[in-house]
């Protein structure tokens, strides 16, 4: 098998850019295969191809299922039932599914010059995209400040410390940090309408 393995990494909020990239590596005749969490990309070696590389942020039901809160996380996305019809949709469309990684599905299509080559055409169907994935950090944000709030502030001196306190802050932060991008994204979209 001829394959090649690179390490890049995109913050949640740099999916246009991660395209772009995915485009890039393709017209150097390296085409996305598959992705390995969190930043591990799988690319086949073959002929430069001028595809076009489309991500959309939607959680699957095989990331949850083994938790049983999936449609806690994302009531929008397609239930075992609807996945079928989910990815049919864009394969009619001519999208090629080509893997999940970090809720995010991946398509590809051969470029057509001077053609629009967008997943969704609609600015709501845009929208949605990007309130699914400030809704997964907001939940993930929550969850790491329930497990983590209560040892970082215990009366106990032994387990609060002034580490313990700002591995949390950093904690929050760092989910915290790409609803800025996330939202602003967000509104940009709102006001194209």
């Amino acid at each position: 098998m001829n394959t090649v393995r690179k390490f890049r990494w995109f913050w949640s909020w740099n999916d246009i850019a991660e395209e772009k990239w995915l485009q890039k590596m393709s017209a150097q005749g390296l085409h996305l295969k598959e992705i390995e969490n969190p930043c591990f990309y799988i690319f086949e070696k073959g002929e430069p191809q001028n595809y076009v590389y489309k991500l959309d942020y939607r959680l699957n039901s095989a990331m949850f299922a083994h938790v049983g809160w999936y449609a806690l996380a994302d009531k929008s996305a397609p239930q075992k039932s609807d996945e079928q019809e989910y990815f049919q949709l864009f394969q009619d469309a001519g999208w090629n599914y080509v893997g999940e990684g970090r809720g995010w599905q991946y398509f590809r299509q051969s470029e057509r010059k001077g053609q629009n080559q967008e997943l969704y055409t609609d600015q709501a169907s845009k929208r949605a995209k990007y309130r699914r994935q400030i809704f997964f950090q907001l939940a993930i944000m929550a969850l790491v400040a329930v497990l983590t709030l209560p040892q970082a502030f215990s009366p106990d001196p032994t387990v609060a410390s002034p580490i313990s306190i700002t591995a949390v802050a950093a904690l929050v932060i760092l989910f915290a940090l790409p609803l800025i991008p996330l939202g602003l994204r967000l509104q940009k979209l709102k006001a194209q309408i």
